[in-house]
Parts: structure tokens; sequence; C-alpha cells
């Protein structure tokens, strides 16, 4: 390994590309990026363009305005259907409770009553 120059490069990329291929790959190349522009394209006229996607971007905006609505409206709606649930729970464990001491009480004085 003395022989052989050391590269800061932790692969040995030199090694594995031929001479030449880079340049070639490189002059082959798209220079523009065409296959990248999804821009609607509905008419040639510059004007007509920026009306036409302005309106869509007003669309969209109003789509996503209720969209968001919506959302908002659903999530308050589970909100409340929550708290209603827990409210109808929270009342039961409060009615087992009563139930529970009461029944507790009852044997106690049963309890009593067999000593006695």
């Amino acid at each position: 390994m003395a022989g052989k120059p050391t590269s800061h490069h932790p692969w040995p990329i030199q090694d594995a590309i031929p001479a030449g291929t880079t340049s070639e790959l490189l002059n082959n190349a798209p220079t523009h990026l065409s296959l990248c522009d999804t821009s609607p394209k509905k008419s040639t006229s510059p004007d007509s363009s920026m009306t036409t996607s302005a309106t869509e971007r007003n669309r969209k905006r109003q789509r996503n305005t209720e969209a968001a609505r919506r959302y908002r409206q659903r999530k308050v709606d589970r909100t409340t259907e929550l708290e209603e649930a827990l409210a109808a729970v929270s009342k039961e464990r409060d009615e087992l409770r009563l139930k529970l001491a009461r029944s507790e009480a009852e044997a106690e004085v049963l309890r009593r009553m067999v000593r006695n």
C-alpha cells in the first residue's frame, strides 16, 4: 500500500468511473426542466394565463378554507361527543360508588347482627 496515493474521499471514485465518462454524462444531460414544469397551461396569452391561474388559486384557497372549516367543526363535534361521554361515565361511576358504599354499610350491619 505504500505505492498507492492516499485519497481523502472514503470511496475510490476515480477507480470506479472510467476516464471521460463524467464529462460525457454531463454533456448529454438535459439543460432545461421541461419535465418538472407542472404549471397549468390553458392559454398562450399572458393575461389570460395569469387570470386563469389567479382564479384557480382563488378556487383552491376557497376549497381549502371550506375544508378547514369542516375539519374544525368535526373537531368541535368530536370534543363535545367526548365530553358528553365523559359526563355519562363520571355519573355512572358516582352512582356505582354510592351503591358500593350502601352495600358496604349494609354488609357491616349484617355482620354486627350475626355477631350479637
